[in-house]
């Protein structure tokens, strides 16, 4: 006699995946508009939620003098930010990645690529030597209007990251990003902004 199939040892359905992030350059442009400033806008309250998130744990007995500890080591993103910067003037892939008019229907800051690729370099660079500066000099002040500034440049070239996600822009050439490898850019983008804005919080406190 047959026996009917165990339920047991039919596969199990797999979740849909997400379609490449570089199929969004093939959607109407009032919708890549929409993304670009929906995902622009996430960076903004994703900071505001992790610094709030940062601000309460460190009232917490064990995770707050473990925060305390972290704050100090903060001034490290100035030697990031110097290395950072430096690679805009070697990495030709940097223009690359820089959008081109047009692009999601709403990128038309005027310039080249180049100029912005050299002006936000320097900007990193004098960035990170002011953040080395504040905390040598124990200018706590000059720590924190520093890293405001590099909160909001950091935001600023985020759509050059963006850009690599939605048109398969590539940094360094040849080496292609998954969505998960994108999405974990775009983490470690929330995470950059949210070190820089609880910076100039305890710098000031």
């Amino acid at each position: 006699m047959l026996s009917s199939p165990d339920p047991g040892d039919e596969p199990a359905p797999s979740l849909p995946s997400l379609p490449p992030f570089v199929t969004i350059q093939t959607l109407p442009k009032s919708a890549q508009s929409l993304i670009f400033l929906t995902t622009m806008s996430s960076l903004v309250v994703g900071t505001l939620i992790g610094s709030d998130v940062i601000a309460r744990a460190e009232s917490l007995p064990v995770l707050g003098a473990l925060l305390t500890s972290w704050h100090g080591t903060l001034w490290l993103l100035g030697p990031i930010f110097v290395a950072a910067g430096v690679s805009h003037f070697f990495v030709n892939e940097f223009e690359d990645i820089y959008p081109e008019p047009g692009t999601w229907g709403i990128w038309y800051l005027p310039g080249s690529a180049k100029f912005h690729v050299a002006w936000t370099g320097v900007a990193e660079i004098l960035g990170g030597a002011g953040l080395i500066a504040g905390h040598f000099a124990d200018l706590p002040q000059v720590s924190a209007t520093v890293a405001a500034l590099l909160l909001a440049l950091a935001w600023g070239v985020y759509p050059a990251n963006l850009h690599m996600a939605t048109h398969g822009k590539q940094l360094p050439a040849g080496v292609e990003m998954d969505n998960g490898a994108h999405i974990g850019r775009y983490a470690a983008q929330i995470a950059l902004q949210t070190a820089l804005l609880t910076l100039v919080r305890v710098s000031l406190n």
